[in-house]
């Protein structure tokens, strides 16, 4: 009976602790403008944007769309980067090498969680570089948002419901 209880009580921490498993999703649109450049950038280019990254305890998956429209020369790097707005930060993820060079770029790869972390704090921006402007002639920083409610996975559900079932039984047995 000891091992029965035992079992129930395994079944029902493992439940507990899977619905900390959870997944959310980002997904913004916003503009890109040579204003926004360290320095600004005075010019006719402009784009936009639309950001999509979900997020659970197995995947960070980062997709973009991103258009561009009247830049100065033709499109030579396309990147994302890590820094607050007004400042220049590291490369995190090469837009240009997933997507190629166009005023249409559309991909999608693998992050981690810090670098997850960073873009719901709005900490990441886009950084559109042309052959006249080599240090980024538009750029658009990707707004903060505040991680949505988490939804536990269904299966951790369904494990502590089983869990709580069989703990019941065994409780009105005695």
């Amino acid at each position: 009976m000891r091992l029965f209880a035992g079992s129930i009580l395994t079944a029902l921490a493992v439940g507990l602790t899977a619905t900390a498993a959870h997944a959310l999703t980002y997904s913004e649109t916003f503009v890109l403008t040579g204003a926004s450049e360290v320095p600004p950038v005075t010019g006719t280019g402009f784009g936009a944007a639309n950001v999509n990254l979900t997020l659970n305890t197995a995947t960070n998956h980062l997709q973009w769309q991103i258009i561009s429209f009247g830049l100065s020369s033709p499109i030579n790097a396309a990147t994302f980067d890590n820094a607050p707005p007004g400042s220049i930060g590291p490369l995190q993820v090469d837009i240009g090498n997933i997507s190629g060079f166009g005023s249409s770029m559309v991909g999608s790869t693998t992050i981690s969680t810090a670098q997850s972390n960073a873009i719901l704090a709005g900490n990441w921006y886009i950084n559109i570089s042309t052959i006249n402007h080599p240090t980024g002639e538009i750029r658009g920083q990707l707004p903060a948002a505040a991680p949505p409610a988490t939804v536990p996975e269904p299966a951790a559900l369904g494990l502590t419901g089983l869990g709580l079932v069989g703990l019941a039984l065994r409780l009105r047995r005695r």
